[in-house]
Formats: structure tokens, sequence, C-alpha cells
């Protein structure tokens, strides 16, 4: 074979050698890792997928001045929201967090009342959806309220890069009861107040929030501000999420001590957010502003 010959034929398998070389370079940046001796997660999204309204109908007899009930999600779902709906004046919200144990996720209220009355009845809600939320986390921050204050709020915060889902208090004290819980404006945290009518003991009680990476698909805040008569005793509203959105949680921004939250739940569609504040009499004109947070769902 000539030499000039043998000379073009290595170059060329050279040249196809170099340029099997970078293909096989750039095709390696583009495939995961072996993760085959790794544990198995599920697949993060920005999007709540499987989205599902918990509820169950109880009663609260008429000597008790408490009830309290958990609502489970199904299995391999999180918790994103939850609430009470109570019509029932004189029975108010002592109670509404969201819980996860190694049992799963689940929403916590209790509804309670000063004296024994009629046998009263209430809904209990939970908002769940697929464990696939990214960057889902719960945070956590215990308090005390000192024996002679009447009233102590907190304010939670989410990780930078991440947005708020839902949040609340976990309250066992009876006569300590939510006057406020509801997302920041920014919509990075989350807010509560607790307030009773006397000093008394020093109680302690565990805000919470949920949190989620930002960016989670069609994420929206909304609210409205409002106001109750000097003579009203009681204000409803329900808050609607935008066309092709459904609710999460929500709830009531209300500094007003003596106006506490009565019910707060999704409804039953999972566009809408309705609260209810009331007071036990008559007293000023009284401003606060409901809230709830939205996004899209599959």
């Amino acid at each position: 074979m000539p030499v000039a010959f043998r000379q073009r034929v290595s170059q060329y398998l050279c040249s196809v050698i170099v340029t099997l070389a970078v293909v096989s370079a750039c095709s390696r940046e583009t495939l995961a890792p072996d993760r085959s001796s790794e544990p198995l997660h599920p697949l993060l999204s920005l999007t709540a997928s499987g989205y599902i309204l918990v509820s169950q109908l109880d009663s609260m007899s008429s000597q008790a001045l408490s009830f309290g009930r958990s609502l489970q999600c199904p299995a391999g779902k999180r918790i994103l929201g939850g609430g009470v709906q109570n019509a029932n004046s004189g029975v108010v919200i002592q109670e509404s967090a969201p819980n996860v144990n190694v049992t799963g996720d689940s929403w916590a209220y209790t509804v309670s009342r000063d004296t024994t009355g009629a046998s009263v009845r209430f809904t209990g809600w939970a908002v769940c959806a697929d464990s696939g939320l990214n960057g889902y986390v719960l945070i956590a921050r215990t308090d005390t309220m000192a024996s002679q204050a009447v009233t102590f709020g907190r304010n939670l915060s989410c990780a930078a890069g991440k947005e708020v889902v839902g949040g609340g208090v976990q309250n066992g004290n009876h006569g300590v009861v939510v006057q406020e819980t509801h997302p920041l404006s920014t919509g990075t945290g989350w807010a509560y107040t607790v307030s009773r009518k006397s000093g008394g003991t020093t109680v302690t009680f565990t805000g919470r929030a949920i949190c989620a990476d930002s960016g989670i698909a069609g994420y929206t805040l909304v609210s409205r501000p409002d106001s109750m008569g000097s003579q009203m005793l009681s204000f409803g509203r329900s808050l609607v999420c935008p066309v092709g959105k459904s609710v999460f949680s929500g709830g009531v921004q209300n500094a007003n001590y003596g106006l506490v939250l009565q019910e707060n739940h999704p409804d039953s569609t999972g566009g809408t957010w309705p609260y209810t504040v009331s007071r036990p009499s008559g007293g000023s004109t009284v401003s606060f502003t409901g809230w709830a947070i939205c996004a899209t769902v599959t």
C-alpha cells in the first residue's frame, strides 16, 4: 500500500476517533448518574398534582367545652392546608395546624367554647396533594405566653428561595383561641396571633408553616379588606381563587383584640376559602383582611 494512501487512512481514522470521543463526552453530560444503588425518590415538581380535599363531619355534645380532630391525608400525599367549617356562634377555633409524623400528613383542629350549651356540629377539612412538590418542608416554632399576657403573635418565615403554602398554630390550652392566622403579604411566611380574655397561667403553643420551592405553578395570593360594624357580632367572607386555580390554604389578618376566628376552611369545590370572625358583644367598628393561597393543580 502506498505511503501517501496509508497516511490518509490514518488521518481519517484519527478524525473518526476524535469525533466519537467528543460525542461521547457530550452525551455523558446529559445523562443522569447511575443511581441503581440509591433509594428511589418521587419525581419532584412545581405543580401540585393529585389535589384532593378530605372532610369529616363531627359534633360536640351539650356538656363538652371542646372537641378536636385530625384529618389524615391519603397515603403518599402531603398536607397543604386545612381548617374547620363552623356556623355555631360562641364556638371558636382554639387550634388549626398542619401535622407531619410517622403515620403521615394530617391537619389538626380544635374548637372550643366558654360554657356548655346545645350540641353543635361542624366539619373539619384538609387539603392534600401528591408528595412530589419540590422543596416541601414544615417549619415550627414553640413559644409561650406569660401569665399576665392576653395576646401573643409570631411570624414564621420560609427559607430563602421558598414560598409559603399553609400554616397555623397548635394550641392545647382551653381559653386561648386563634385571633388571626394568615400568609404574609410577601408569600414568604405565615403569621398567627392567639389571645384570651384575661391573664392566667403561662401557656405554650407551636406555630407551624408549610413552605415549598418558589415557582409553584400559578401561585397567587388573594386578599380582601373588610370591616364589621359596631353592633355586629360576626362577619363572614369567601375568597375566590382565579379561574383555573385551586385553593391551598387561607385565613384572616386581624389585629382586633376580642375578635376571634370562628371558622376558616376550603369550600367543597376547592376554589374558595371562607372564613368567619366573631366576638361576644358589640363594640367599635373593626377592620381585617381575608387571605387565600391559590395555585394550579392537576
